[in-house]
């Protein structure tokens, strides 16, 4: 029986956030940022122990010529697998492979993974201040008063247009989950973790290897709640 899996947005009222920024440099690696969503009632090394990976990335862009295969370009499917992979166990979790999974042997998490690549675009307007000239007293052999206008705000128009790529990585909660009419399965996102910026190239010389190790292993660091 073929299951579909549909999972629930995270709900702000339940959920907390960690952040972590960047630095002020301007190498393009510094600009990552590392954010992660979690329950706050949740006892996770309590409550789950073995997990999966997804054996492939699903894509959301709306960028043309942006396609499945590179999403799924082994050069970055395969340092992402390692890292989540090495995190999970170093906090303690027993790994299951996807093709070892059946109705004996179910992971609790079902960790997926998602690139999204968008563009942004529109028109901003910017306000210029054009000053004007006043009124007042004086001027001229019999004096008297001459006029003038108050100054005004113009607003030019500014387009942009700018593209954002991030790596979402979730933890979907299949121990609890549920079947809907003998098809559907349903489960929880109990866990997030979104990097922004690392789907960009590096600066000149640098291995986006080392950055999506290093961001991984960040967003799995500010959780420490996670850790058996």
């Amino acid at each position: 029986m073929k299951l579909k899996i549909f999972s629930t947005l995270l709900i702000a009222a339940v959920f907390t956030s960690c952040y972590k920024y960047p630095n002020d440099t301007i190498y393009i690696e510094d600009l990552d940022m590392v954010k992660t969503d979690y329950k706050l009632d949740l006892n996770y090394p309590q409550e789950y122990t073995t997990f999966t990976i997804a054996d492939s990335f699903a894509l959301a862009t709306n960028v043309e010529g942006i396609t499945p295969d590179d999403a799924n370009d082994p050069s970055f499917v395969i340092p992402v697998k390692q890292s989540i992979l090495k995190n999970m166990q170093d906090y303690g979790y027993v790994y299951i492979p996807l093709d070892s999974a059946d109705s004996t042997n179910i992971p609790d998490i079902y960790i997926p993974i998602t690139v999204s690549y968008v563009n942004t675009s529109g028109v901003a307007y910017y306000p210029i201040y054009s000053p004007g000239y006043g009124w007042g007293y004086g001027g001229g052999y019999y004096g008297g008063w001459y006029g003038g206008y108050y100054g005004y705000w113009n607003y030019y128009p500014t387009s942009y247009s700018y593209d954002q790529g991030s790596l979402l990585i979730d933890w979907l909660d299949v121990k609890n989950g549920k079947i809907l009419n003998d098809s559907i399965f349903i489960s929880d996102i109990v866990w997030n973790l979104s990097i922004t910026g690392i789907i960009e190239n590096s600066s000149p010389g640098q291995d986006r290897t080392d950055r999506l190790h290093k961001a991984i292993d960040t967003g799995f660091e500010q959780s420490p709640y996670l850790k058996k």
